[in-house]
């Protein structure tokens, strides 16, 4: 890994874990297939199985990329029964 400038940080100041944060979210959205799974979201919440239905992939996949939307503070998932429900983060829903 490299090392930060000093002076970026000094720039960045307390804004640093913000921008670190912004970063993660602009990455899991940078894959095609995640960025099509948040807008789906953003119409409702939705099971995995539902997710899985709609663009015709394993569960494996399914739950590896919105786990990777959920590291990212942009969905958040609830378990009923056995089956778990995806929606926007409250956070997010106001907009990034």
């Amino acid at each position: 890994m490299f090392k930060e400038l000093p002076m970026t940080r000094l720039a960045l100041g307390n804004d640093e874990c913000k921008i670190r944060q912004e970063a993660k979210r602009y990455k899991a959205l940078g894959d095609e297939t995640r960025l099509k799974m948040f807008r789906v979201l953003e119409k409702g919440e939705l099971c995995v199985c539902e997710l899985m239905d709609h663009f015709q992939m394993n569960q494996s996949v399914a739950s590896r990329n919105l786990k990777v939307l959920e590291n990212a503070g942009l969905v958040e998932g609830r378990r009923r029964g056995k089956f778990v429900y995806y929606c926007i983060a409250e956070e997010r829903a106001d907009g990034m």
